[in-house]
């Protein structure tokens, strides 16, 4: 019976061994899993902030492009004569 019980003694102690040594495993991984979430956490917020300022800069250049875009029509519409005479000056009409 002692010889059980001394049995059962070292059994248990050896599962107390363990399971402190799975638990420390486990906290272990626990810890370099939740630093690796803070890491990419602030990759994304960085990403983010990159893509509001590329956002804003897009929106910036396609007003300015519109804004051109008119500017040069509006000239054109109202220089046309100019325009044609410059060209028929300055290039010569190949004969065909």
């Amino acid at each position: 019976m002692k010889d059980n019980t001394q049995e059962q003694e070292k059994r248990v102690t050896f599962l107390q061994y363990l399971n402190t040594v799975l638990l420390s495993v486990i906290s272990i991984v626990l810890i370099f899993l939740c630093n690796a979430v803070i890491v990419v956490k602030e990759n994304q917020e960085k990403a983010a902030v990159e893509v509001a300022t590329m956002k804003t800069k897009l929106d910036v250049n396609i007003g300015t492009t519109a804004n051109l875009e008119n500017r040069v029509r509006t000239i054109e519409f109202n220089n046309t004569e100019v325009l044609k005479n410059w060209v028929d000056q300055n290039y010569v009409r190949k004969s065909q």
